[in-house]
Order: structure tokens, then C-alpha cells, then sequence
């Protein structure tokens, strides 16, 4: 995990942040990670299923990771009646978000929207949609390992290459959130597992609590087992995302580049994948 510092690294880069370092190793329990971003299309369903779902769910501790503590719903924070919205109306407006570059529309015929990445979400209208899903919001850790390719250590889920119009929906190439998801697997964007847009499209939401220092916390004394920011020690109001947005340059799009953001917070940088137990 993290940023190399030595030229020799596969994934050195001389100007990142000091979030990113000190690079260090990692383990994980195994798990799967969805090989493409939440759709419109998808998230659809998740709306017209909402109220009855949402009558019973999310309950404390749903979507945990059983390998990482305190990672299901509402047990490392204190849930507040404004976290998720109550119904699929709020639910439509809150995807809804009045933005020209909003992906959500109000119907899906002959929409072609549906295939594009579903942004303008908040970081509790993801772990719940994953919930619902059957799965959970990755840790960084995980996010981080797929998109690096393991030890591969890549400095961008394809490579060495700076990003092109060919690699990533990113301010270089597209510069819209309105494409559809996987459109660069063919033009060799994919990552080393398979996984399309890990680098560019929407940036996506982890489930672990942002902190400047916290690779410096699991880098010693000993390589972290399966770690998770999951207990917000530093008073944090930030959950982590990964990957960059559609708008940023390319240099954003770094594997070990990190970000924070209010997870009550829904813009049209603003999707997610889900993570799931290996079946």
C-alpha cells in the first residue's frame, strides 16, 4: 500500500501527498470486488425496492466485513435520521441532484443513461445500496490491491502509461460523468484483475474513515492484517475515495492517490462499487 519513494518502485512518483506514504505491505483475507462501477440501470432497481427494504434496513452491523471489526452499518458511527433517506423519493432526490452532469434520470426508456456510472450518491446511499445488493463497501485496503494488481504495485490499474483518452474517462479524454461504464477495457484500460474504471469515471466511496497519517499508523511496527480505518480515533469527517473523477488530471488517478469527503456529501465526482464475500 502507498506510494513509492525510491525511483527503483514500480509505482514511484515524486510529487504525491504525504497521505500516500510510507509504502507498505499489506495482507487481506480474500474477497471479490465488482468488476464494474454501480450503473444507473442498477441503482433503478435498488429505488423501486427502497421503501420496502428500508422499512426493516440497513440494521446496525449489516454489510460488515467478518475480517475487519466494527465495518457494518452503524457501528463505528452514530446514525442521525438525516444519514440516509427515508424514502425513494428522497432517495430520487437525492440522485436527483440538479446537476446537468447528474447520471439519474426519471425514466429508463430508451435512456442510455442506464449504462452510465450512477453518481451524485452519498457515501450512506452506497453502503446501503450494497447492503441491499448482498455485498459491502470495500475498505481502501481492498480497493487498493485491486486496483494496484496486488504485488504487481502499478502506479495506474493498467500500468506505467499516463492516462489517455484510451485509458480513462478523466479532464483529459472525456470529461463527463455521461459515458458508459467499461468503455476503455477494449482500449486497455482495464486493471490487472479485469476490474473496468478503477482509475477515472466517478470516484468511488470506501467504507474506512479518512486520516492524512494512517498509512504512517499501519505501516509499524508490523505489515497490517486486513487493516481498516474503522475507529474514528482522530475525529475524522471524512470517508475515504479512491480512483479520481472524470474532471481531474491524470496524475489524480494514481493507485496510492487518496481522498476524503463528508459522506453525507452527493456530487456528480461522487459513485462506488460493492465488494462481496468470495462464493
Amino acid at each position: 500500500m502507498g506510494r513509492s519513494e525510491l525511483a527503483t518502485g514500480a509505482d514511484y512518483y515524486p510529487s504525491g501527498s504525504a497521505g500516500e506514504t510510507p509504502e507498505h505491505t499489506a495482507t487481506l483475507s480474500p474477497f471479490a470486488l465488482d468488476k464494474y462501477e454501480v450503473v444507473v440501470g442498477r441503482f433503478r432497481q435498488f429505488v423501486a425496492n427502497y421503501d420496502t427494504w428500508r422499512a426493516t434496513h440497513p440494521a446496525v452491523g449489516e454489510g460488515n466485513n467478518p475480517q475487519a471489526p466494527n465495518t457494518g452499518w452503524a457501528q463505528s458511527w452514530a446514525t442521525t435520521k438525516s444519514d440516509l433517506p427515508a424514502t425513494s423519493d428522497d432517495l430520487k432526490a437525492l440522485v436527483g441532484c440538479g446537476s446537468t452532469l447528474q447520471t439519474w434520470t426519471t425514466s429508463s426508456v430508451s435512456n442510455d443513461n442506464e449504462t452510465y456510472p450512477i453518481d451524485c450518491v452519498s457515501w450512506y446511499a452506497a453502503f446501503a445500496f450494497c447492503i441491499w445488493d448482498g455485498g459491502r463497501l470495500p475498505t481502501e485496503s481492498e480497493w487498493e490491491y485491486a486496483a494496484a494488481g496486488g504485488n504487481q504495485n502499478r502506479l495506474f490499474p493498467w500500468g506505467a502509461s499516463v492516462p489517455s483518452a484510451d485509458l480513462a474517462v478523466y479532464g483529459g479524454s472525456n470529461n463527463s460523468p455521461n459515458v458508459t461504464v467499461g468503455s476503455k477495457l477494449s482500449t486497455g484500460g482495464a486493471g490487472y484483475f479485469g476490474h473496468a474504471d478503477l482509475a477515472g469515471s466517478t470516484f468511488e466511496w470506501v467504507f474506512d474513515w479518512y486520516a492524512g497519517d494512517f498509512y504512517g499508523t499501519t505501516a509499524s511496527p508490523k505489515p497490517c492484517d486486513n487493516c481498516v480505518n474503522s475507529v474514528n480515533s482522530g475525529g475524522s469527517t471524512a470517508r475515504g475515495m479512491r480512483g479520481g473523477g472524470w474532471s481531474y488530471v491524470g496524475t489524480e488517478l494514481r493507485n496510492a492517490k487518496r481522498n476524503g469527503f463528508p459522506p453525507g456529501l452527493a456530487t456528480t465526482l461522487f459513485g462506488f462499487r460493492c465488494a462481496r464475500a468470495v462464493k
